[in-house]
């Protein structure tokens, strides 16, 4: 049963190191020229509130003159928690401009106490 169990902390531990997104380092502003108008929050997932997995996820976001979000990718963090970062991002308006725009937002994921 000992036996067993090591298998699963080295079967876990490979996963979460597969996990990892490029590890490009994270800063703790955000670098927005554009006002947001509706902000979503995202989602923990299950799988790292099971596994008490916290971190940030930053990605970069191309917003359309009118204020929709038009792409985003995943520029650095976890994959477990990029996924919900993304999702959320993708609901999030800001106000117009006069042209489209590239922000970088950054998301953290922490387990509420």
């Amino acid at each position: 049963m000992q036996r067993d169990w090591g298998w699963k902390k080295i079967g876990l531990a490979a996963f979460t190191a597969t996990l990892a997104v490029s590890p490009a380092p994270l800063r703790a502003q955000q670098e927005i020229k554009r006002k947001v108008k509706t902000q979503v929050e995202a989602q923990y997932p299950e799988l790292a509130r099971k596994y008490n997995l916290v971190g940030r996820v930053r990605l970069s976001v191309i917003v359309t003159k009118d204020g929709k979000v038009k792409s985003c990718k995943v520029l650095g963090g976890n994959a477990v928690l990029a996924n919900s970062a993304q999702e959320a991002l993708k609901e999030w308006k800001f106000l117009p401009g006069t042209e489209e725009t590239t922000e970088t937002i950054e998301f953290e994921f922490k387990p509420k106490a």
